[in-house]
């Protein structure tokens, strides 16, 4: 099971001066894993011994060889391409606790609307 939640969002506030907000949810990573790492006491399993979770830009899904190529010199630094999240459950004896992760992540609207 694979799966990404987008980490950023925009948006553009329309009033008498224009004013553009960007949200970055990539502050969550760290209490996600601990929440993880809560709901598996008892196992002497952790996050990371269930999930790869990756930072990464949006693009490097439909391109793994590029991305191969400059992941540990890449930075998200607010600017370009997007970064999302990405998910890569290792044993899927834990698909139930990845579904239950997934479904979190993908109730965090990010869709864009125009009024």
């Amino acid at each position: 099971m694979k799966f990404a939640a987008k980490l950023h969002s925009f948006v553009d506030l329309i009033t008498n001066s224009s004013t553009e907000i960007f949200i970055n949810f990539s502050g969550l990573v760290e209490p996600l894993k601990e929440m993880i790492n809560a709901s598996l006491v008892g196992t002497g399993k952790t996050c990371d011994d269930i999930f790869n979770i990756t930072v990464m830009p949006e693009w490097a899904q439909d391109d793994p060889e590029e991305w191969e190529a400059i992941k540990n010199n890449w930075r998200d630094d607010g600017e370009g391409a997007s970064p999302i999240l990405h998910f890569e459950l290792k044993d899927e004896t834990y698909a139930e606790l990845g579904n239950a992760v997934k479904k979190l992540l993908d109730s965090i609207d990010t869709e864009e609307r125009y009024c």
